[in-house]
C-alpha cells in the first residue's frame, strides 16, 4: 500500500500551468496587483490545488508545489529567473496566497467535515479505519494523511473538530504558516 503521490502533483502542477496558460493575457496584461492577484487566486490555485484535502505531503513534496507556484508567479509577472530576483520579493509583488498554507487550510477544512459527520457515511468511517491485516514494509514508514494533524493537535483532534468556532480557530491560515 505504497503511497505516492509524484504522478498526481505532476498533473496538478500540469494543471496549474493550463489554467494560467488560459488566461496568462489578462495575468501579464496591464491590470491593478489586486486584480490580478484575485483572478490568480481564483482559477490557477483551485486548479493546483484540486484534491489537496487528501494529500498527505511531505517535505519535498511540499517544496516542489511551491517551486511550480514560485514558477508561475515568475511568468505572470515577467521576471526571469536570470533576474536573480529573491523569492520574497516576486511574493511581495504578486501577493497571492502560499500553495502551501492553501494546501494545508483546505485539509484542515475537511478534517472538520468528516468529524462533524454524524451519520455513517463512508467519509467518516474510511477516515477512521485502519487496516489491520496488512503488514507494513520495512524501512521508514509512508507518511500517512492523519500523521500532521496529530503532529498539531496530539490525539484530541476528533474532539476539536466537532465543535466548530474552535476548529476554526485552531485551523486559521496564519497559524498553519509556520508548521
Amino acid at each position: 500500500m505504497r503511497q505516492d503521490l509524484n504522478g498526481e502533483l505532476s498533473r496538478m502542477i500540469w494543471a496549474g500551468w493550463c489554467a494560467f496558460n488560459s488566461i496568462k493575457d489578462v495575468l501579464k496584461g496591464k491590470i491593478d496587483k489586486t486584480t490580478r492577484k484575485n483572478i490568480f487566486n481564483s482559477a490557477v490555485l483551485p486548479a493546483m490545488l484540486y484534491g489537496s484535502e487528501t494529500w498527505a505531503l511531505t517535505k519535498r513534496e511540499e517544496q516542489r508545489l511551491l517551486v511550480a507556484e514560485r514558477a508561475i508567479e515568475r511568468a505572470m509577472l515577467g521576471i526571469s529567473l536570470l533576474d536573480r530576483i529573491p523569492n520574497e520579493i516576486i511574493r511581495e509583488r504578486s501577493s497571492v496566497k502560499d500553495i502551501v498554507v492553501e494546501s494545508r487550510h483546505n485539509k484542515m477544512r475537511w478534517v472538520g467535515h468528516t468529524a462533524r459527520l454524524t451519520d455513517n457515511r463512508w467519509t467518516a468511517i474510511i477516515a477512521e479505519w485502519y487496516p489491520r491485516e496488512q503488514k507494513r514494509p520495512p524501512g521508514r514508514p509512508p507518511r500517512r494523511w492523519e500523521d500532521d494533524i496529530v503532529k498539531r493537535f496530539r490525539r484530541t483532534w476528533r474532539r476539536k473538530a466537532r465543535v466548530r468556532e474552535e476548529w476554526q480557530t485552531c485551523c486559521d491560515r496564519r497559524s498553519l504558516n509556520d508548521s
